[in-house]
């Protein structure tokens, strides 16, 4: 009974519409330009981060800083980070850096694994929590300065975050240059509040020790050059030898001097080499070292010296905002002699653009091409597609109600909504040109009926779906964060094109049937067929 009645009252309100059908397209122009506003509005971003279960986690001390003095942090970073909730196991690698992909004493690096998604969902620790309290402890740190990121969506394609390569196309060389424009934007960069946790990744003035090495000298002494250098090598850097099985397990065996005897330059004066004759001479009659400073590492880009600079994206941001926002601060701070790239995630980002865009289009033309093969028309497959942008109008809305962003999950669910939208328009027009053309009802007349006699299976077929997709959006667990992207698009889609297809097709339809020839022939067949009785 309240069926019927929601039906009676239905088909009055598309009555009413099919009166004023010329302000209801017009509405729908104001309608396709709202959309076009809310695809330019909304965030966007590639791939949603996930709960991995880990998070990963870097240190720097000071240039130059000992491997000894770096080993204590780690630990000090260790026992804070046990200590946080949510943390189960870390690990640690002492001497490197994943964040800037370099090797040198004062680095360290981090795992933190986390405890079961399921018992950290119990208390709410997500990993932005952890990394938010981890970031925080690590920030009290006065020996050094540590960073902690999600690891990226994409396993093999970068750390997480963001990263570009500044790049200084000058062909000068200057790294201290390159160094401090870098260090400049990530000054300017922490102050913006889409991005957080920037990185200069190039050290271009790090204290180093230079060995002249006397080549007249070590000729004279009979002493090989190859040897002065090997010796060096192995005392100080270490040497491999072989590998040895112990205790069921196989080592790998290394030459290199204790280190009390490799701690500071003097000793390198301390070591001997053998010459010709078999004598042992001391390597400081034959070597001068001195203090200098350069680079810890030269790193090019497309050929051009480069520095790496890295940054995580704030919580309410997405990856496109950030990217968006670094772009305008790099063309606003960079000097003509030098440019910026982005690399690993952020170019596929870059790369992908607006593509959603030209293959929703594309998607739309295909479904409207096969409808004309269908319905053998040009212009009643209109009736069917043109309500297709209400749909993302409608996703669009739900995407920024639900504080997400255009992601490429949502696009696949904008190509959902495509076919499922038609689906709906298809139930009204279908039963309509039949009343029209096989019954010779009028077209006001066939649209109505097709309205009262389509309206529950439409409803039916949409709430399903609706419900069907709801746990997308309301369920958590290990990588929801895909799926919520995905249903939330879908959920809300659905909901709008049920609500605005019911309403505009029956206009859509109407409207069109009076300018086809097929529909024109079957209005004189039925005022003929009127008259003749």
């Amino acid at each position: 009974m309240i069926f019927k009645l929601a039906t009676s009252a239905y088909v009055a309100v598309v009555a009413g519409l099919l009166r004023v059908a010329i302000i209801v397209l017009v509405l729908y122009g104001g309608l396709l330009y709202l959309t076009a506003d809310y695809f330019r509005s909304t965030p966007t971003g590639f791939v949603p981060v996930q709960d991995k279960g880990m998070l990963r986690g870097a240190i720097q001390l000071p240039d130059s800083a000992s491997l000894f003095r770096t080993r204590e942090v780690m630990r000090k970073c260790y026992r804070l980070a046990l200590e946080t909730e949510g943390v189960e196991y870390v690990t640690g690698i002492e001497g490197r850096s994943n964040l800037v992909d370099s090797s040198a004493s004062n680095y360290g690096s981090f795992s933190f694994i986390l405890s079961p998604f399921e018992e950290r969902a119990k208390t709410g620790r997500t990993d932005v929590v952890i990394q938010e309290e981890l970031m925080e402890k690590f920030s009290k740190l006065t020996e050094g300065r540590g960073q902690v990121s999600r690891p990226a969506p994409i396993d093999g394609v970068g750390l997480g975050g963001w990263k570009l390569q500044l790049q200084d196309a000058s062909g000068t060389g200057n790294l201290a240059a390159l160094q401090e424009i870098g260090d400049q934007v990530v000054d300017e960069g922490s102050k913006l509040p889409e991005v957080f946790s920037l990185h200069n990744a190039i050290r271009a003035a790090v204290p180093q020790i230079w060995l002249d090495v006397d080549r007249k000298k070590v000729k004279s002494m009979n002493v090989d050059l190859e040897d002065v250098f090997d010796t060096i090598g192995d005392y100080i850097g270490g040497s491999y030898v072989n590998d040895i099985t112990l205790f069921g397990r196989s080592f790998r065996v290394m030459v290199k001097a204790d280190w009390p005897h490799r701690g500071s330059a003097d000793d390198i004066y301390r070591l001997r080499v053998r010459n010709a004759k078999g004598e042992m001479v001391p390597l400081g009659s034959l070597i001068t070292i001195r203090d200098s400073t350069g680079p810890l590492s030269i790193k090019r880009f497309n050929q051009f010296p480069s520095s790496a600079i890295s940054g995580q994206t704030s919580q309410g941001y997405s990856s496109g905002e950030a990217m968006a926002a670094m772009e305008r601060l790099l063309d606003r701070m960079l000097p003509p002699s030098m440019t910026y790239e982005w690399t690993e995630l952020s170019l596929l980002e870059k790369k992908a653009g607006n593509t959603a865009t030209y293959v929703f289009i594309l998607a739309t033309t295909l479904v409207f091409l096969l409808l004309a093969a269908l319905y053998e028309s040009w212009s009643l497959p209109f009736s069917i597609v043109l309500v297709v942008p209400m749909c993302l109008l409608c996703s669009l809305i739900g995407v920024n109600l639900g504080e997400s962003d255009v992601n490429i999950f949502t696009q696949v669910g904008f190509f959902v909504l495509i076919g499922l939208a038609c689906k709906n328009a298809i139930l009204i027009v279908e039963f309509a040109k039949d009343g029209q053309i096989k019954d010779r009802k009028s077209g006001r007349d066939a649209v109505l009926e097709a309205c009262r006699l389509r309206l529950r299976p439409i409803v039916m077929t949409s709430l399903a779906f609706i419900l069907g997709v709801a746990p997308l959006m309301y369920g958590r667990g290990a990588g929801y964060e895909m799926r919520y992207a995905l249903g939330l698009a879908v959920f809300s889609g659905m909901i709008g094109v049920t609500v605005f297809g019911i309403f505009l097709t029956p206009v859509f339809y109407y409207c069109l049937q009076k300018i086809s020839p097929k529909f024109r022939k079957a209005r004189k067949e039925n005022e003929l067929s009127a008259s003749s009785d």
